[in-house]
């Protein structure tokens, strides 16, 4: 089983389906915690995007629930440099870009990485999608940031 936290919710994946038919059938309208909440347990639904954005690798992985304040793009270097050579590490408000120079180490680090824990939090690790070597960056060299990446760089939906 691995648990992927949010904030007001989470992801729970299962190894069966049926232990997730069971966990839904008995937490749902639950009561939960000290203020006695209700839970509210269900499958989630996935989008045809969410699914193809899981199955095509590339070499940058996107990856967020690390700790922002404790976290410094060496600490994430670090974490995954064991899974191969490093070409680049950003760290963008409250999420990151590992860049890896080809695409099987990515794929390696993604499976080792995704659900893994970083000080106590469990990281949530994708592929970023179109990636585009032909955009340049503020040096005057190629930027290796996909429009994906850039558009997560603006994107409100990451602040939390």
């Amino acid at each position: 089983m691995k648990t992927d936290m949010k904030t007001g919710f989470a992801f729970v994946y299962m190894r069966y389906k049926e232990d997730g038919d069971e966990a839904v059938r008995r937490l749902d309208r639950s009561e939960w915690g000290r203020k006695r909440r209700l839970l509210r347990v269900e499958w989630a639904q996935h989008k045809e995007s969410d699914l193809k954005r899981d199955t095509r690798p590339s070499r940058t992985l996107f990856v967020v629930n690390f700790d922002v304040r404790r976290t410094s793009e060496r600490d994430i270097e670090r974490f995954f440099m064991r899974y191969g050579n490093l070409t680049r590490v950003q760290i963008k408000k409250n999420y990151a870009f590992v860049q890896f120079p080809d695409v099987e180490s990515a794929v390696r680090a993604l499976e080792r990485t995704n659900g893994a824990q970083m000080d106590g939090r469990t990281l949530t690790v994708e592929y970023v999608q179109n990636e585009d070597p032909s955009f340049r960056d503020d040096r005057g060299g190629r930027d290796s940031r996909s429009p994906a990446e850039r558009k997560a760089e603006r994107s409100p939906s990451y602040d939390r």
